[in-house]
C-alpha cells in the first residue's frame, strides 16, 4: 500500500491512501482529491499517478512549485519524478513523506475462537529480567538474542526498534512463519505495532484471541505446542482454520505489572514446535522490550510536558514583549503578540483569523520575504536579519528590521519573526540625508561663487598690474627727464622731492611686478612635466649670483629628486625662499641648506637659514598677501613673496609652513605630492 504521510501543514496526521491514483493536490475543493488551503498553493498544484506500477509526481505548472527532497522539480510532464519510499514532497507550507509498504493495521486479524487452547507451558514475566534464565542449546540463537538486548538498550524510540526485534526473533527461531508485537491503544484494544511473516504472503496474520486473552488475564507467557492436535482445542474453529501448530506468546508488563502489549511467534503446519527453553528466551526479550517501550513513553511524556512548559513560558515572555513577534508557517499565522499586532494596526484576534500575513508586507517585497523564509526553513546559510517595508491596516508603510529564525511549534518547524519598528530612525535618516544634500548644494553653490569671484579678482589683479605699468613708466620717464634737464635749476629741496617721486614709482613698479607674478600662478601657468629639481636649483643660484656673492652666503643642498611639477613655478618658489633667506640675514654670513625627504605619497622639502628668525605669532601672517613685518627702509620687499610661494605650493596640491626662533634662523617646509603624468592641476581632492 502506498501513502502520502503528512509531516507538516495538515492538522490530521493520518496517511493519504494512493490506491486510487492519480491523486490531485491543490486548492480547488471541487477538483482536487487532497485540498491544501493556502494562498501559496495553486488551484491544481501537483498530481501523483501510477505508471507501470510505479508512482510519479508531477508539478502541474504551479505558481510556487513542488520540491522533492528539497529540490524544486521542473514543471510539466518533462519534469515528472519517480517516487521512492521515504521521499519528502513540499508544496508551499505542506510537507508529505511517500511510503510504500503494507500497513500494520491491515496485516493482523484477531480471530474469535471459542475454545481455550491446551497450554503446555507457562512462565511468569516481570520487570526483573534477572529471573529469566535465557538458557538455550543453540549458540547462534543466543548470539541473536544478545544482539536484540543490545538494540533494546541503545534505542529510546521503540517504533524504530520493534521491526528489528521481530526480524531478529524470526532469525533466532527459523521454524516461525509469523511474528508480531501487539500494543494496547487508548481504547483498550490490542493493535499491531510490528508484524512480519517469512512466507512472502501479503495476507493478514491471524492471531488467536483466545491465546491473547489467556496471556493478558494471567500475565504469563504461554506455549501451545500443537493447538490443532489438542483434544481441548478440537472445537475451536478458528484454530483449525488458522492451522496453528505451535505458538509462543509473552506479555509486555509495565512497572505496575499491567499488560500493555504482547509479543508472539507462530509456527504453521511445521514439524518443529517451540520448546519451554524457547519460551524462556522469548520471555526475556519481552521483559527487556517492555522496559524499553515504557521508558520511551515516559521519555515522550516528559518531552511533551517540557514542550508544554516551554510554550507556556514562551507565551508569557513574548506576549508582554515590546518587540513584535510573529510565528507562522509560510505566512499563515500561528502566534502573534500584542506588539506585532498593534504595530500593524490590528488586534491579535484579527491577525490570527487571517489566512496569510503576506498582504501586510509591501507588494514588491513578497518574493524576497517568501524566499527568505524558505531558505531559513531549509537551513541555508542566509543572514538572520534584514530590513523591509510592511503595511499597516490603513495601508501606511512601516520600515522594520526583521530577525528571522526557525523554531519547533506544536512538533513541526515554524518561522519566528521578531520585528523592530524603524520608522522614526528612517524619518531621522531621511531628514539628515535631505539636510546633508541641501548643505552640499549650498556649499557647491558657495564654492562656485567663490571660484567665480577668485577668477574675477585674479583677472582684475592681472589686468590692473599689467595696465598700470604704462602710466608708471610714463611718470618715471618724465620725472627722470625733469631731473636730467632742469636739475641744476632746481634747489636742493625740489631735487629731494623729485628723487622721492622716482623712488615711489620704482617701488610701485616692483609691487605691480610681484602682483603680476602672483596672478600668473593660475592665469599663465605651465603644464606639469618631469622636472629635475637639481637643475632648477642651479638656475636659481645663477639668478641670485650677485646677491649671494655680496653677502658671502654659503648654500648647500641634499641630492634632489626629479618630480612632476610646473618647472617655472618651482624656480619662482625656490628663488623666493632663498632670496628671503638672503634678505633677512643676520650679521653673520648666511648659511642656507636645501633638504628633501621622500615619503610614501609626497616629497618633503625644506629651506633652512641662520637669519634673524620670525616671532611665532607671525607664522600665519607672513603667508598673507601684502603683509610685511618690517618697514620698507628696514627690509625692502612688497609683502607678496611668501604668499606667492604658498599659492604655488597649493596649486601643486601641497602644503607650506614655517618653524623659527627669533635670532636663530628659520626653516620653511613645503610638500609636493608624487604625481603621475596623467595628473592635472585642480584634480586633487
Amino acid at each position: 500500500m502506498a501513502v502520502l504521510r503528512p509531516i507538516r501543514g495538515l492538522e490530521s496526521s493520518s496517511a493519504l491512501d494512493l490506491k486510487q491514483a492519480p491523486v490531485l493536490l491543490g486548492r480547488n475543493p471541487e477538483r482536487c482529491d487532497v485540498v491544501l488551503e493556502h494562498f501559496a498553493v495553486s488551484r491544481e498544484h501537483a498530481r501523483v499517478e501510477i505508471i507501470d506500477s510505479t508512482f510519479y509526481i508531477e508539478d502541474l505548472k504551479s505558481r510556487n512549485g513542488v520540491r522533492l527532497n528539497g529540490r524544486r522539480i521542473t514543471p510539466g510532464v518533462e519534469g515528472r519524478q519517480r517516487l521512492w519510499p521515504g521521499d519528502r514532497i513540499e508544496i508551499a507550507a505542506f510537507e508529505f513523506r511517500f511510503e510504500e509498504e503494507p500497513s500494520t493495521d491491515d496485516m493482523v486479524h484477531l480471530s474469535n475462537d471459542t475454545e481455550k487452547p491446551d497450554i503446555l507451558s507457562t512462565l511468569p514475566v516481570g520487570t526483573d529480567s534477572s529471573k529469566q534464565s535465557g538458557r538455550t542449546s543453540k549458540l547462534g540463537k543466543l548470539h541473536i538474542l544478545v544482539g536484540i538486548i543490545e538494540d533494546l538498550s541503545s534505542e529510546l524510540d521503540f517504533e524504530k526498534v520493534l521491526p528489528k526485534i521481530v526480524s531478529s526473533l524470526l532469525r533466532a527461531f527459523p521454524q516461525s512463519q509469523n511474528g508480531c508485537v501487539l500494543l494496547r491503544n487508548d481504547g483498550e484494544e490490542f493493535v499491531p505495532a510490528a508484524v512480519q511473516r517469512t512466507d512472502g504472503k501479503d495476507t493478514p496474520v491471524q492471531v488467536s484471541r483466545t491465546i491473547l486473552d489467556e496471556v493478558v488475564s494471567n500475565r504469563q507467557a504461554i506455549l501451545s505446542s500443537d493447538a490443532t492436535k489438542d483434544s481441548r482445542f478440537e472445537d475451536s474453529g478458528s484454530n483449525r482454520e488458522l492451522k496453528l501448530n505451535s505458538v509462543m506468546s509473552a506479555p509486555l508488563l509495565d512497572r505496575h505489572d499491567v499488560v500493555f502489549g504482547v509479543l508472539q511467534l507462530e509456527v504453521l503446519d511445521g514439524d518443529q514446535p517451540f520448546t519451554a527453553e524457547d519460551l524462556e528466551l522469548l520471555s526475556a526479550v519481552a521483559t527487556h522490550l517492555a522496559v524499553v517501550i515504557e521508558n520511551s513513553r515516559l521519555h515522550d511524556s516528559a518531552l511533551r510536558e517540557q514542550r508544554t512548559e516551554f510554550e507556556t513560558r514562551f507565551r508569557k515572555l513574548v506576549e508582554g514583549s515590546l518587540q513584535g513577534i510573529l510565528i507562522h508557517r509560510m505566512f499563515r499565522p500561528l502566534f502573534v503578540n500584542d506588539a506585532w499586532a498593534s504595530l500593524h494596526g490590528y488586534t491579535v484576534e484579527e491577525v490570527l483569523a487571517m489566512d496569510s500575513v503576506l498582504p501586510l508586507i509591501a507588494a514588491d517585497e513578497h518574493d524576497k520575504a517568501m524566499a527568505f523564509a524558505e531558505a531559513r526553513l531549509r537551513g541555508d546559510d542566509v543572514p538572520s536579519r534584514y530590513e523591509g517595508r510592511e503595511l499597516r491596516k490603513d495601508g501606511a508603510p512601516i520600515w522594520v528590521e526583521k530577525f528571522v529564525s526557525v523554531i519547533d511549534w506544536d512538533g513541526s518547524p515554524a518561522v519566528q519573526t521578531a520585528v523592530v519598528d524603524l520608522s522614526h530612525r528612517k524619518q531621522a535618516d531621511d531628514a539628515l540625508r535631505q539636510a546633508h544634500e541641501e548643505l552640499e548644494q549650498r556649499v557647491a553653490d558657495r564654492t562656485a561663487g567663490l571660484g567665480r569671484s577668485n577668477r574675477d579678482l585674479e583677472q582684475f589683479a592681472y589686468s590692473a598690474s599689467h595696465d598700470l605699468q604704462a602710466p608708471l613708466r610714463t611718470i618715471a620717464s618724465y620725472c627722470q627727464l625733469l631731473q636730467q634737464r632742469y636739475g641744476e635749476q632746481l634747489d636742493e629741496r625740489a631735487n629731494e622731492f623729485l628723487s622721492g617721486a622716482i623712488d615711489g614709482v620704482k617701488r610701485m613698479k616692483r609691487l605691480l611686478d610681484d602682483l603680476l607674478r602672483y596672478s600668473r600662478v593660475t592665469t599663465q601657468s605651465h603644464p606639469f612635466q618631469a622636472t629635475d629639481c637639481d637643475e632648477v636649483l642651479q638656475d636659481v643660484l645663477r639668478n641670485l649670483k650677485v646677491q649671494i656673492e655680496e653677502c658671502k652666503a654659503t648654500i648647500t643642498n641634499s641630492e634632489l629628486p626629479t618630480i612632476y611639477c610646473d618647472s617655472t613655478q618651482l624656480m619662482q618658489l625656490l628663488q623666493n625662499l632663498i632670496g628671503n633667506a638672503l634678505a633677512y640675514r643676520a650679521d653673520a654670513p648666511p648659511q642656507i641648506q636645501i633638504g628633501v625627504e621622500e615619503r610614501p605619497e609626497e616629497w618633503g622639502f625644506s629651506v633652512q637659514d641662520n637669519g634673524i628668525g620670525i616671532d611665532p605669532r607671525h607664522f600665519e601672517r607672513i603667508f598673507q598677501i601684502f603683509q610685511r613685518l618690517y618697514a620698507e627702509h628696514e627690509r625692502p620687499g612688497s609683502g607678496i613673496g611668501l604668499s606667492l610661494c604658498k599659492r604655488i605650493v597649493e596649486r601643486h596640491g601641497g602644503e607650506i609652513s614655517v618653524q623659527s626662533t627669533p635670532g636663530r634662523g628659520s626653516t620653511v617646509f613645503f610638500t609636493i605630492p608624487k604625481l603621475s603624468e596623467e595628473w592635472r592641476p585642480g584634480t586633487q581632492g
